[in-house]
């Protein structure tokens, strides 16, 4: 998933928004030596160089738009924008809101959602700077569908709303009016992943029941609607799984959807 950045900008990303009316300034995230890439100190430094950027674009009134191969940049993008009342739209297969207390697997990813809510990680993450935990009733997880036991089991007892890709179907607005009165900037997260196994295989961890490229576009358009995206990010896209690019073709559209929805709302 690391190659999915490089892939996307090579199918046009970049080209496809600046089609759209905009400009596009582009900023590479990349190790600091010293640092074991798989090891989470090695992410928690990224996170500290990806807060900082988004910062500046932050400050410059543009939208950060973030390329990643995993979920957990989120930590730095959260702490780049400084809001600590943003929230978070979160489309994602999978739950990844794990701590290291139920993880099956000590996979760091699936640990995203809760290390930005607060749930673990906070050690690490009070290290980035602008970090704060972002309250749970904020926070919408949309189209997932795998889930370990005991994540299910957070996300049950949390403020977290999860809806099922049929609910995300029949239209979100009325769950989103339900948070304006505590919500009106969020940043956005779209995991590739979410995307139904028969529009295209996205990586390793795909699996039917999930969401067409038509209703993420119609989900974006509501999200712009109802609340200003600060930041997005598109994320855990594995180009070795997607040898004819329509996983790609479809990552653009959903780029323009997402530029527009964020700019419209500035």
């Amino acid at each position: 998933m690391g190659a999915g950045p490089e892939r996307l900008i090579d199918s046009g990303i970049a080209d496809a928004i600046v089609e759209a009316g905009l400009g596009v300034k582009r900023t590479s995230i990349e190790l600091p030596d010293g640092f074991f890439p798989a090891e989470p100190a090695a992410a928690f430094a990224l996170h500290k160089l990806l807060a900082r950027a988004v910062a500046d674009a932050s400050s410059r009134n543009a939208f950060p738009l973030i390329l990643s191969g995993n979920c957990n940049t989120c930590l730095g993008t959260l702490s780049g924008l400084r809001m600590r009342e943003i929230g978070i739209v979160w489309f994602d297969a999978h739950g990844d809101f794990n701590t290291p207390e139920t993880t099956p697997t000590g996979f760091f990813d699936g640990m995203s959602l809760a290390a930005a809510t607060g749930r673990c990680w906070k050690e690490a993450t009070s290290a980035i700077p602008g970090f704060h935990a972002v309250d749970e009733r904020r926070v919408v997880h949309l189209g997932a569908r795998d889930f370990d036991i005991g994540e299910n089991a957070l996300l049950a007892a949390s403020k977290v709303e999860v809806v099922p890709a049929k609910r995300v179907r029949q239209g979100l607005a009325a769950i989103f009016a339900a948070r304006q009165s505590h919500t009106r900037d969020v940043y956005l997260h779209l995991d590739m992943d979410v995307l139904d196994i028969t529009e295209g295989k996205v990586n390793g961890y795909s699996i039917p029941g999930g969401l067409v490229a038509s209703e993420l576009k119609q989900s974006i358009r509501e999200i712009g609607d109802a609340f200003r995206i600060r930041a997005a990010a598109i994320t855990a896209y594995d180009p070795s799984f997607d040898s004819d690019g329509t996983v790609a073709r479809i990552a653009v559209e959903l780029s323009q959807a997402i530029v527009a929805a964020g700019h419209d709302g500035r």
